[in-house]
């Protein structure tokens, strides 16, 4: 969970997302699955960005990946 923690003092899920870069990935808890799945339509649609979003059951974690 230590990776989760080091997301959540970087910044906004807005501001590191807006930063990926192809290929780079967010994790964050499951309690924010709405909001980040929101953000990958919304945003990636006005930024010209595509995202895939997957969810690991088992950690109870949410990842954003950056694919183009």
């Amino acid at each position: 969970m230590k990776k989760i923690e080091e997301n959540q003092q970087k910044g906004s899920l807005l501001g590191q997302l807006s930063s990926l870069e192809i290929d780079g990935q967010l994790t964050v808890p499951v309690s924010r699955a709405s909001y980040l799945r929101s953000i990958c339509s919304g945003f990636g649609l006005e930024w010209g960005k595509k995202f895939s979003v997957s969810t690991n059951r088992e950690q109870r974690t949410i990842t954003a990946t950056r694919i183009s």
